[in-house]
């Protein structure tokens, strides 16, 4: 593994990275608080409350965000590592300030207002978006209560330390004037028309399937699983699924076909089968854990 290259402390990334994390130091906020880790400046922690008057209102979430290097031109990446009910966990978010539209991004922009920005973002749907959980107002106000209790592996604090040393600072602070941030009006019309653009409402069913993975979330954080290894949960646990759903495929194709004398009834019918189980099959296949296969493989060794 070849080692890091050195970089530059002139160029102009770094100059605006170390200017913004002094900014934030000089000028901390009571809500939020975000500053780079002493090995990579690149990678920045942050902790931030959860919008008032919300689901969230009692909750504090700590996450990653990954500055690419040719920050500020263009994005950050995101990652919660609390969950929330609204974002996956260690997972990147599909948001307008994130890596995933670098097409609504601004270099004028900064860590702060993108910390505002993920306030404000908590409190809209996800609709399906990468990295977007729907859970109910009952599930994420039960994480918010647990959230002040999440440790950072990298910080070695909880949230509620965290945001403790947040509130000291920002008193300590109270006379020199924070920065009054709102969320761009371009960041909000281009959130807008990306949850606008095409999408269905989401189901009962999804809805229940949210809250059952959020609850998952916080189950894994409570029994201190890391995110990498939440992740290998999810993964198992979306390959169990999807086993489950090519199984009741086969028992349905075999219980439309058992019994039906009609040559040209059953042929049309084992097209229609035959289609479904190979659609379930592909997706079978796809599952991202390999240790789940699906008959065809298996007695293929």
């Amino acid at each position: 593994m070849a080692a890091a290259q050195p970089f530059n402390p002139r160029s102009p990334t770094m100059r605006r990275i170390m200017r913004e994390a002094k900014e934030l130091t000089d000028s901390p906020s009571a809500d939020y608080t975000a500053a780079p880790l002493d090995s990579d400046i690149f990678e920045w922690h942050f902790t931030i409350r959860g919008p008032p008057n919300s689901a969230f209102s009692e909750g504090m979430y700590h996450g990653r965000i990954v500055l690419p290097a040719q920050y500020p031109l263009r994005p950050p990446n995101f990652r919660f590592t609390t969950p929330s009910g609204r974002f996956e966990v260690n997972r990147e978010i599909c948001l307008s300030i994130s890596g995933f539209h670098e097409e609504t991004w601004q270099p004028a922009w900064g860590i702060r207002t993108a910390l505002v920005a993920l306030r404000s973002f908590m409190e809209t749907s996800a609709d399906g978006q990468v990295g977007g959980i729907d859970a109910s107002d009952s599930v994420k106000r039960s994480m918010a209560a647990a959230s002040p209790s999440f440790r950072c592996a990298t910080c070695r604090k909880t949230n509620a330390e965290i945001m403790s040393e947040c509130e000291a600072a920002a008193a300590k602070h109270s006379g020199s004037s924070t920065p009054l941030v709102e969320v761009p009006s371009e960041l909000k019309l281009a959130f807008k028309d990306e949850l606008t653009s095409g999408k269905k409402p989401i189901t009962d069913q999804e809805k229940e399937d949210a809250d059952e993975e959020a609850r998952y979330h916080l189950r894994m954080f409570k029994h201190n699983l890391r995110p990498l290894r939440l992740a290998m949960h999810m993964k198992i646990k979306r390959a169990m699924l999807l086993q489950i759903r090519y199984n009741d495929t086969c028992n349905n194709i075999s219980s439309t076909t058992f019994g039906k004398s009609s040559r040209s009834n059953s042929s049309n019918k084992n097209n229609t089968n035959n289609l479904q189980l190979l659609m379930a099959r592909r997706e079978l296949k796809d599952s991202p854990n390999p240790i789940y296969k699906t008959s065809d493989s298996l007695s293929s060794q």
